[in-house]
């Protein structure tokens, strides 16, 4: 289970630490959901892929976006946390995220789905199916990830054009 799941509606968390949670995503969000994080802290949480209807085989981040939802993160901080699509942000869809400052620093993922199959992976953001992910002044620090098909350290992106705010 997640921390907070937001199903078609709004949350916000300002000042907020979450510290060594594990399960599925710390955040989960679809479809179309709005997710404001201001001024926080993700330390140390283990999000596992989860199974069943709105988890893809490859899920489990920190947060999760998923169908159309829409983050926006402000001076917010990811610290060694563990996934199995991305330790920090996973973006998929039409969603989209903005960060604003903030560190992204010791993050790991390592991802194979349930049988064992090939997967990829991002230690701080991964971005699948066309997603929108602005970056504005973060710090990406110490970031890992392994996977059997790609893996990425910083941010892994598989959409068809760069992501806005950053370079390939």
């Amino acid at each position: 289970a997640s921390c907070i799941a937001a199903d078609a509606s709004a949350i916000s968390a300002t000042y907020s630490l979450f510290e060594k949670n594990e399960g599925g995503d710390v955040i989960f969000a679809r479809p179309a959901s709005t997710v404001d994080v201001v001024h926080s802290t993700f330390k140390q949480n283990v999000a596992k892929a989860a199974a069943g209807q709105w988890h893809s085989h490859d899920g489990g981040a920190t947060i999760s976006l998923w169908e159309a939802s829409v983050a926006a993160l402000q001076e917010v901080s990811f610290i060694e946390n563990t996934g199995v699509a991305a330790g920090a942000i996973l973006v998929t869809g039409e969603s989209t995220v903005a960060i604003d400052g903030g560190l992204l620093s010791g993050n790991t993922a390592s991802a194979t789905d349930a049988a064992g199959a090939a997967a990829a992976a991002a230690g701080a953001i991964f971005a699948t199916s066309g997603p929108t992910v602005h970056n504005v002044r973060c710090e990406f620090k110490d970031n890992s990830a392994s996977a059997p098909d790609a893996a990425a350290g910083g941010i892994f992106d598989t959409g068809p054009a760069p992501m806005p705010g950053t370079t390939r």
